[in-house]
Formats: structure tokens, C-alpha cells, sequence
């Protein structure tokens, strides 16, 4: 080889160490930007503002941009007043569907109301820390936050919305475009975000539901309270595992790891001399007694009003942290106690449920609390512990339901809605003679205001009959055997006794009340088939 040949070839080594130094750099300024301090618009304004719709899809396409294989980006619908209500999905790797992947998934929401803001910034806070320092739950499940649920209500930010809240410039609303409470949608699934989240639940079925808000009422030091879905139509097991196992857990890691502070979400049965600590009563149309009655672990996530922003946030942050790990470390009798659950023959219907106290009792950090004169609580700053009884358990009476529910084809409205709950409806083939069992209202009485548009029945009366009858064809089935995984739920929408079935907020009223003169009730028109009906029967799709 020649000299100008081997200066040829000396340069072109030169270039090649050059071209793997250059790859090298690009790399390194690739981690250096991953490692960057993403900020969320609390951290950026010193804690006086949060973030609307726009800061968080920034936020989020910043963070996909950074991880593109761990963060997909997406929708659950639009609102209302046409904005996008937005999803995000992570994992290691993410996946777009839930048949991508065997891995169970986690459901974490935030801002369903949406002047209780912290939640949608502790998500945003959790994410970036989680890819960053690669969190055990990204190996472990698939990932599904909606950080703003509630996009119209989140973008009516005033200073003059619930200034006791510390945010200096501002939060949103409660209700969404349709002047709705969106956390008392569960039932009717009404509003277009309702709808989307179950539609993505029943897509992913997620081991995990977290529903993150802000507390109101009592007073007290512990910036963290929360709570699980305790509807008697969800899981015992499911319910006194949570309250045994994963409770201390969680609360122990969030002391340990955060300092936070963590009580059961609740408020005193009386101000001045409380003996109880109680939790609202359980209510089908509230998102974490819907999705535990599916069969879900499934939490209320309440972080104390009263404490200032930063500290709120860091108690939401705690508390989706130590859920999340817990939740990766115990995942595999997680899954066979929800397995259990939703393979359990027949149904298990509770009526006459009542709040009972756990054996142990708790110990809230409060103050010293008083009525004045004019009945206003006063609360002062003499803090005083609280040896109460946690309200957290329930009794009542259950029936073993089998066999199937059966009614008419004309209501259809009501077919198009159990399955929007994602439950199976089917199409009856062929007639058949049945012993029927029939529900007879002897009384209803209705609420005094309409709620949401409708006016709700309250207490009903009234007895169950055995009728033989025909059944004819194209009356719609829901058959209540293990193909049915949420025939819990459908038993506590069907019932004429259940408290949350969907016959009380007026739909199909005039099939209840025969004569239009007369204000009496008749024949509830859904009947109860026995399980060994020879029913020849036809499943319907969604758009049949």
C-alpha cells in the first residue's frame, strides 16, 4: 500500500472515531435531557397556581417525547363543551390495548371534581419520577391515568373557588359542562365522561381503581385520608383484605418514606363528643363502590383541606406510591381474590346494610370542637386525640340469587344501558312457560328536589309473588352464571329492593304505574327466571 493510501486510510479511521464519539455525545445529552427537571405549573409558580387542560397535555407529550416507549398518549372521549378528556398509559413497555399484554392494569383518576386539584399534579408528579427512577409497578402492570377527568369544570379557574384551599390563583369547578357531579354518575352514565371511563374499564378490567379528591368537614392533623369501596355487592373477601392487609402497609410506607400521615377518610358522628368516626354511606352511583361492586380493588383517595397546597399534593403523591407498590408486591393474591370474586356462582344480594364498627378502634389527631349559640361548629386549636369507633364494616341481610332476569324487548333503553355497564344482555329465542318470580309495589315515595334531572324514588314497599307465565320471544336475558362477571353489579341495577337499582331515578315510571289516573304503583316489569329454565338463548352486541 502506498503513502497516500495509508494517510487515506489513517484519516478515515479518524472520521469513524469521530462518528462514535459524536453517537456517544448524542446519547449522553439524551439521558441529560431525560434526567432534566420537568416541572408541573405548581412547582413553577411556587405552589400559587395549577394546571389547566393545556399544561398537562404539555406535560405529558414532553414526558412521551422523553420515554417513547413507556408513555402512550390517547383519549377517553370529549366533553360536553368538546374538549378531550385525556388518557395516558405507561409501562415498561406501554402497550395501546389490553390484548397487547397479560399484565394487569391499574386505574388512577384524577379531578373527577375539579376544583380538588391535587391529585391531577401529584399524577403528573408520580410519572416523571416513575420512568425516571424506574418504578417496580412499570415491570408489573399497565398503567392508565386520566389526570383530568373533568376538563370543563378544570378550566372555569377562579381565585374566588374554594380559597380555604391555599391556591393562590385559583381551581375549577365540581361539576363538569352539564352542571353535573360527575362522582353521582355511576348508575345512569349520563355524562360523556362517565360513559368513557367505564368503556375503558370494561376494556382493561383493572386490578387497581384510585379515585383521587379533596376532603371537606372535620378537622384534624393527618393530611392523608382515604378510603375503599365497601357496596356490599363488591367483594367481603375483597374488603376485609384491604382492611387487614393493605391498609397498615400502605399507611406504614407512607410514614416511613414520606412522613405523611394517613387515616381512614370518614368525619365525627358529633362535633363536641365524638364516639364515631363514619364514612358516607355506600352508593352504587359513587365511582369507588362502582368499580369495587365490579370487582376491582378500588380507593378513594381524600387529602385534607385544610392543609396547604404543597402538602396535599405530597399526601396524594404518598399515598399513589405506596399503593402502587404494594400493589406490584402483592399482585398475585390480589388477582386470585378478585378471580375468586368474579368466578363465584350466582349472586350475593344485600338488602338492610347497616355501618358497623371495626374491632379495633382508631385514633384521629383532631381538636377541641364546639357548637356556639347559633348551632355553627366552632373549631380551635387546642389539638386533642380521638379514640373512636371506625364505622367501616357493615352488616345485613343477603340473598343467594340464581337462574336469570328477564324483560320485555320494548326496553330497549334499558338493554342499551346494562350494556354500557358492560354487562351481557341476551336475546330470549324461543317462548317458554316459566314460574316467575314478580315484584308488587304497594307504596313509592319520591324525593323532595330532582336530582340531576330526575326525580328519584326513595323508600319503596311492597312483596314478592310466583306466577307462572309465558315468557315470549325477544324479551331480553341477563342470566346471572359465571359468564356473567359482573353479575353483581347487574343484581344491584336490577333488584326492585336494591338502593341503586336504575328503576328509581323515574326511567320507564309509566311500566311501573298501570293507570294514569291513579297514582298507584303496579308490577315491577323485570321477572326472576330459576336458574333451570331451559332458556334458548341468543347474546346481543353492543349496537343490536
Amino acid at each position: 500500500m502506498n503513502a497516500k493510501m495509508k494517510a487515506l486510510f489513517k484519516v478515515g479511521g479518524n472520521m469513524k472515531k469521530l462518528l462514535i464519539l459524536s453517537l456517544i455525545l448524542i446519547q449522553i445529552s439524551a439521558l441529560a435531557r431525560n434526567h432534566e427537571s420537568l416541572q408541573t405549573v405548581p412547582e413553577r409558580t411556587d405552589y400559587k397556581s395549577t394546571s389547566r387542560l393545556n399544561d398537562v397535555l404539555s406535560f405529558f407529550s414532553e414526558l412521551q417525547s422523553r420515554y417513547p416507549k413507556q408513555v402512550i398518549l390517547s383519549s377517553i372521549g370529549q366533553t360536553f363543551e368538546k374538549r378531550s378528556i385525556p388518557l395516558v398509559i405507561l409501562g415498561k413497555p406501554a402497550q395501546a390495548s389490553p390484548g397487547q399484554s397479560n399484565k394487569p392494569a391499574v386505574l388512577l383518576v384524577a379531578n373527577i371534581h375539579a376544583g380538588e386539584v391535587e391529585g391531577k399534579e401529584a399524577l403528573q408528579m408520580l410519572t416523571r419520577d416513575m420512568l425516571a427512577k424506574d418504578h417496580p409497578a412499570l415491570e408489573k402492570f399497565n398503567i392508565l391515568l386520566v389526570p383530568v377527568f373533568n376538563p370543563d369544570g378544570n378550566e372555569k379557574i377562579d381565585p374566588t373557588h374554594r380559597s380555604y384551599q391555599q391556591v393562590e390563583n385559583g381551581v375549577g369547578v365540581r361539576t363538569n359542562g352539564l352542571n353535573m357531579d360527575l362522582n353521582r354518575d355511576f348508575v345512569k352514565l349520563e355524562s360523556p365522561e362517565a360513559r368513557g371511563l367505564v368503556q375503558l374499564y370494561n376494556q382493561w378490567l383493572p386490578l387497581v381503581y384510585v379515585d383521587c379528591h379533596t376532603t371537606n368537614g372535620s378537622h384534624h392533623t393527618e393530611p392523608l385520608t382515604w378510603i375503599w369501596g365497601r357496596n356490599p355487592n363488591g367483594s367481603v373477601e375483597i374488603h376485609h383484605y384491604i382492611y387487614q392487609t393493605l391498609r397498615p402497609w400502605v399507611n406504614d410506607y407512607a410514614k416511613r418514606e414520606y412522613n405523611i400521615e394517613a387515616i381512614p377518610y370518614g368525619n365525627f358522628d358529633d362535633v363536641a363528643n365524638p364516639k364515631q368516626w363514619r364514612q358516607f354511606p355506600s352508593m352504587l352511583m359513587v365511582g369507588v363502590d362502582y368499580f369495587g361492586a365490579k370487582g376491582s380493588f378500588s380507593f378513594l383517595d381524600e387529602n385534607y383541606a385544610y392543609s396547604d397546597f404543597p402538602t396535599r399534593i405530597k399526601a396524594c403523591y404518598a399515598f399513589l406510591d405506596s399503593l402502587l407498590r404494594f400493589s406490584a408486591s402483592h399482585q398475585e393474591e390480589m388477582k386470585q381474590l378478585v378471580h375468586q370474586f368474579r368466578k363465584k356462582p350466582g349472586v350475593e344480594f344485600w338488602d338492610h346494610v347497616e355501618a358497623n364498627a371495626f374491632p379495633e378502634k382508631i385514633t384521629i389527631h383532631g381538636f377541641r370542637e364546639y357548637r356556639n349559640e347559633k348551632g355553627q361548629r366552632v373549631t380551635t386549636s387546642d389539638q386533642i386525640d380521638k379514640k373512636l369507633d371506625f364505622m367501616g364494616d357493615f352488616s345485613g341481610e343477603m340473598e343467594k340469587i340464581n337462574g336469570f332476569y328477564v324483560f320485555p324487548k320494548g326496553m330497549n333503553g334499558l338493554k342499551k344501558k346494562l350494556q354500557e355497564h358492560g354487562i351481557h344482555v341476551y336475546k330470549i329465542l324461543s317462548s317458554l312457560t316459566a314460574n316467575c318470580r314478580i315484584f308488587h309495589f304497594s307504596k313509592i315515595t319520591y324525593r323532595d328536589r330532582p336530582f340531576q334531572g330526575h326525580v328519584m324514588m326513595d323508600d319503596i314497599e311492597g312483596n314478592w309473588r310466583s306466577t307462572e307465565k309465558i315468557v315470549p320471544p325477544d324479551w331480553y336475558a341477563i342470566p346471572l352464571d359465571r359468564s356473567q362477571i359482573f353479575r353483581q353489579l347487574a343484581s344491584a341495577l336490577l333488584e326492585p329492593e336494591s338502593k341503586d337499582a336504575i328503576y328509581r331515578y323515574g326511567f320507564w315510571s309509566t311500566m311501573i304505574y298501570p293507570s294514569e289516573w291513579r297514582n298507584i304503583p303496579g308490577d315491577y316489569p323485570i321477572y326472576r327466571l330459576p336458574e333451570d329454565c331451559d332458556l334458548k338463548l341468543g347474546l346481543l352486541s353492543n349496537d343490536q
